[in-house]
């Protein structure tokens, strides 16, 4: 993401006015004051995907106020949805109001006036806003208001994949013009099927999308789940309420089936483990059956065509790099991390069978 202001890098006496001039340009324009003129802090980042946009904001106390007047001098129409990560932000909007905290996700209009509120007891809020234009959604814009202002779980269902995805973009740049465009799609998708879930209306939501959110609800299955014995596409087909035949016609849309990508994520949970310096204590079979290769053959075959050397290999290579890259002697802390991080292996796997993922 691009850093569009910093209060750190800002003289004290400019801090306020240049952060209301910067935060009207990402959101919308509003009437601002500060609750804390002294310590004012504040930062803002952006990253463009396609049509949409996702901002990360956090700021110490103030007020915000968006008067019909400011409304009909400047309407981006758009629907902004704000996943909170930390604070409590009040809100007040169409007749709603709120107090979302962190996890949190919450609908702003921009064609309607708002009031909006972080109290001193707060100190900084720190949030995530994705703007989607409003003619990229199905829903009747009627039925949104109901929705508006109003705090809406980021902790399950279609909450928690939009929460993961707007924070996972965080951390990552798109490389080209295409691939932003194609990542504002997929975080339209998500949005649009989050209201429509909480309106029941998820019929109003085009095939495309739908399916494009079922992979991405999948997924998130899966990685739940990638310890358990029992995950295969089957298990997976009957927690989402599909048959086998729509499952594999999801994945193949991607080019791969679900056996290989449960595959495939296990044993990418394996090589990350088996790299740990921390989990050395665990044997390589027993870090492969804890995800899922409970035959040790089996395991050794898939890893070895997966990444050209057999496991213990792998883990002896990661010894060997951490040798190199940290000195030696009780003051030596080697760690090493892959791709995605550490994994603790799970004390067990799970006996119950997959709860369902249809909501």
């Amino acid at each position: 993401m691009e850093t569009i202001y910093d209060s750190a890098r800002v003289p004290e006496a400019d801090r306020i006015g240049a952060w209301q001039e910067v935060a009207v340009r990402g959101t919308v324009t509003v009437r601002m004051r500060s609750l804390d003129p002294a310590g004012f802090m504040a930062h803002l980042a952006a990253v463009e995907l396609g049509d949409c946009r996702l901002i990360a904001m956090n700021y110490s106390p103030l007020a915000l106020r968006r008067t019909p007047r400011l409304v009909r001098q400047s309407d981006p129409e758009q629907y902004q949805v704000v996943l909170v990560r930390h604070g409590r932000p009040g809100i007040e909007q169409a007749g709603h109001s709120g107090l979302p905290g962190p996890g949190d996700l919450v609908v702003h209009d921009s064609s309607r006036p708002f009031e909006a509120f972080v109290g001193p007891e707060q100190g900084r809020v720190q949030c995530l806003m994705v703007q989607v234009p409003k003619r990229l959604l199905h829903l009747p814009h009627r039925e949104i208001a109901s929705l508006l202002a109003t705090p809406l779980t980021g902790d399950e269902g279609t909450g928690r994949l939009l929460a993961g995805f707007m924070t996972a973009l965080t951390a990552e740049c798109p490389e080209n013009a295409g691939q932003a465009a194609r990542l504002g799609r997929v975080l339209t998708d998500l949005t649009e099927t989050f209201l429509a879930h909480h309106l029941d209306r998820l019929t109003a939501v085009p095939g495309e999308s739908r399916e494009r959110v079922l992979y991405l609800r999948i997924l998130s299955f899966v990685d739940d789940h990638l310890p358990a014995e029992w995950l295969d596409p089957r298990a997976v087909a009957d927690a989402h309420r599909i048959s086998l035949r729509t499952l594999y016609r999801v994945f193949g849309a991607q080019g791969t089936t679900p056996a290989a990508h449960i595959r495939h994520r296990r044993l990418e949970r394996c090589r990350v483990d088996l790299a740990d310096p921390n989990l050395r204590q665990f044997t390589v079979h027993a870090v492969a059956a804890r995800w899922g290769f409970p035959r040790p053959a089996e395991f050794t075959r898939a890893f070895r065509t997966a990444y050209g050397v057999p496991p213990g290999e792998w883990r002896e290579r990661a010894r060997d790099r951490e040798r190199h890259a940290w000195p030696t002697g009780r003051h030596a802390q080697p760690s090493i991390r892959e791709g995605s991080g550490a994994t603790v292996v799970p004390e067990r796997t799970p006996a119950t069978g997959p709860r369902s993922a249809s909501r």
